[in-house]
């Protein structure tokens, strides 16, 4: 069985990253072995780090907030979906929470203590600043993948063209997304010591296979 956690950093609610998030999960839930975790960290009571380094010595976060439960869930997953929009050229402030607290997986000589191979698609929607939203993407991919080792699945870059429900009507941007879904590659536990993988021809994952690292910008 597979575990997917989802990241929604938004505080809209059905708002333009929250749709595609859903899409990336209902191509996911083709796989009828996965079960998934939908985070809205925005309406959660949640600090930053605190820069105690306790977690160097525990291994894991000592602070005890809504968001504890969440990076727990993390280092158990599978597959992790983050998204974020671009507010002032910058990711979300609940986004920016989130990623100081995973300092917290990081050893005392700054090595991930994550299993290594959980795979990642990034979603980062943006009304005007396409350099910025390029940017955090970049940014959120380098960090997932070369620090903490995730395996890049695939990008989605969403204009939204300032209208903050955007996405639902968006046809090519819902199927794109749902398509990123289909792609994870979520490996199944055989018998408690071996692993395979759902076939990529299998068809439930539908017609569109996608490379991994996969990129798309809407316009």
């Amino acid at each position: 069985m597979g575990r997917i956690v989802s990241i929604v950093s938004s505080p809209r609610e059905q708002g333009n990253t929250d749709t595609l998030v859903h899409k990336v999960m209902v191509g996911a839930m083709g796989l009828s072995t996965n079960t998934f975790s939908l985070y809205r960290i925005a309406k959660m009571r949640m600090r930053g780090c605190m820069a105690c380094d306790s977690c160097k010595e525990q291994g894991k976060c000592v602070q005890e907030d809504e968001l504890s439960p969440v990076l727990e869930d993390i280092r158990n997953a599978d597959a992790l979906i983050v998204s974020t929009p671009v507010y002032f050229g910058q990711t979300s402030w609940a986004y920016r929470t989130f990623e100081d607290r995973m300092y917290s997986f990081l050893d005392k000589d700054l090595k991930s203590i994550l299993p290594s191979g959980k795979d990642l698609i990034i979603i980062v929607s943006y009304s005007t600043n396409k350099a910025a939203a390029e940017r955090i993407a970049e940014q959120i991919r380098h960090l997932m993948a070369d620090k903490f080792g995730f395996i890049h699945v695939g990008t989605m870059i969403y204009c939204d063209h300032g209208r903050t429900t955007h996405a639902k009507d968006d046809e090519e941007a819902c199927r794109i997304a749902v398509g990123l879904g289909t792609s994870l590659q979520v490996a199944v536990p055989f018998d408690n010591h071996s692993v395979v993988s759902m076939p990529e021809d299998d068809a439930r994952r539908g017609n569109t296979h996608i490379e991994p690292g996969f990129v798309w910008e809407s316009q």
